[in-house]
C-alpha cells in the first residue's frame, strides 16, 4: 500500500478552475475588480509587483489595525516610561550634590580612603534623608493624589481618541507617517523622470515631432480588426475621460457633457468633426505624442504612455469614430 506524503497537499494543492486574466495597465485592472465586484464575485485574487493603493481601494480591503497598536503602543511606552521615573523620584530622589565642598576626614586621610568614602557616604545618606522627609508630606497629601489622577486620566483620553480615529485620516498627515502611503513611486498618469540627455532606447530614437513635419509622417499601421480593436483599449484608457465614447468632447470631465454637475474642463476638442477629418494621421500622431507641442495646451502628453505602433492603432480607432459620426449623419460641435 502506497502511503501519501502529507506535504503534497499543502505544497502540490490540485489546480483550481478559474479564469486568468493579465493587464498591462492599472486602469484597467482596477476596472476588471469593480467589474467583478459589481457581477458579485468576490472569490478572486490579485496579484502585482509592488503594492498599490488603488488596488487596495477597489477590492475595499479593510484597514490593518496593526498601524494603530504599534502608534498606541508607542505613546503608551513612552508616557509609562516617563511616568514610572517621575513617580520613582518622589520616594527616591537623586542626590546631585554629592559630598560638601571642603569636607574633609578626621583622620587626615586623603579622600580616596575608606574613611573618607565612609563620610562621603554618610553625607549623601544624610541628603537623601532630607529630600525623602521633604517629599513624604507632599506625597501623604490628598490633593497631589487627586492631581496625579488628573494627570493620568488626560494620556487616557488622548489614547481613546486615537483608537477611536481612522489612521488615514490622522496617521498619514504626518510627515513621518505619510511617507509610507505617499511614496516617490510614480504614479498612474504623471509625467516620469526625463532620461539623461543623450540616452539612446534599444529601439532606435524616435523622431521629433512639430508641427512642421506631422503632416509628413505615414501611418505604419493598416486598419485592420486587431490594430482597431488595441486603438480602442486604448482610448477608452487614455482618451475617453475627456473626449467621450464617441469622440465628440463631451467625456466625463468635459464641460461640455450636458450632464448635472459639468465636468471642470473647458476646451476639449471633439474628435469627429470637420476639421479633425481633414487632419492627416500624421497630425493626430503627433497631438498623441504631445499635444501642448501641437498646439493644444491643455492636453496631456501621452507619448510616455502610449508608444510605438500603439499611437497609430489610437488613430486608426479615431478614423472608425469619425466613419461612424459621418454613417449616423451627427457630427461633433466644432
Amino acid at each position: 500500500m502506497k502511503l501519501t506524503n502529507p506535504l503534497t497537499s499543502i505544497f502540490h494543492p490540485p489546480p483550481t478552475p478559474g479564469v486568468l486574466g493579465v493587464f498591462g495597465h492599472l486602469d484597467a485592472t482596477v476596472d476588471a475588480i469593480g467589474k467583478l465586484r459589481q457581477g458579485g464575485h468576490t472569490d478572486f485574487t490579485v496579484y502585482s509587483p509592488i503594492p498599490r493603493h488603488e488596488i487596495e481601494d477597489a477590492l475595499d480591503q479593510p484597514v490593518s489595525p496593526v498601524r494603530m497598536f504599534t502608534l498606541i503602543g508607542g505613546i503608551a511606552g513612552c508616557a509609562i516610561g516617563t511616568w514610572i521615573t517621575l513617580y520613582m523620584s518622589y520616594d527616591w530622589p537623586i542626590v546631585l550634590g554629592g559630598k560638601p565642598v571642603g569636607r574633609r576626614a578626621a583622620s587626615g586621610r586623603s579622600p580616596t580612603t575608606p574613611a573618607s568614602r565612609t563620610t562621603s557616604l554618610a553625607s549623601s545618606y544624610r541628603a537623601s534623608r532630607r529630600g525623602r522627609d521633604r517629599w513624604k508630606p507632599c506625597c501623604a497629601a490628598p490633593v497631589p493624589r487627586r492631581c496625579a489622577v488628573r494627570r493620568c486620566a488626560l494620556p487616557l483620553v488622548a489614547l481613546g481618541i486615537l483608537t477611536a480615529c481612522n489612521p488615514d485620516d490622522v496617521v498619514h498627515r504626518v510627515g513621518w507617517f505619510a511617507t509610507m502611503r505617499h511614496q516617490r513611486s510614480i504614479k498612474p498618469y504623471a509625467r516620469p523622470i526625463p532620461p539623461v540627455a543623450g540616452t539612446v532606447p534599444v529601439t532606435g530614437v524616435e523622431p521629433s515631432v512639430n508641427l512642421q513635419i506631422a503632416d509628413r509622417l505615414a501611418n505604419l499601421r493598416t486598419r485592420t480588426s486587431e490594430s482597431i480593436n488595441r486603438g480602442r483599449f486604448l482610448y477608452e484608457t487614455y482618451c475617453l475621460v475627456c473626449h467621450g465614447v464617441a469622440g465628440r468632447g463631451d467625456g466625463p470631465i468635459s464641460a461640455t457633457n450636458r450632464q448635472t454637475p459639468p465636468g471642470p474642463f473647458f476646451g476639449v476638442r471633439s474628435l469627429v468633426d470637420d476639421a479633425i477629418t481633414k487632419r492627416t494621421d500624421g497630425y493626430i500622431y503627433a497631438v498623441i505624442v504631445s499635444g501642448q507641442v501641437m498646439g493644444r495646451g491643455l492636453m496631456p502628453v501621452y507619448g510616455d504612455k502610449v508608444r510605438g505602433n500603439d499611437r497609430w492603432d489610437v488613430v486608426n480607432y479615431v478614423r472608425t469614430l469619425q466613419a461612424q459620426a459621418r454613417s449616423s449623419g451627427g457630427r461633433g460641435e466644432r
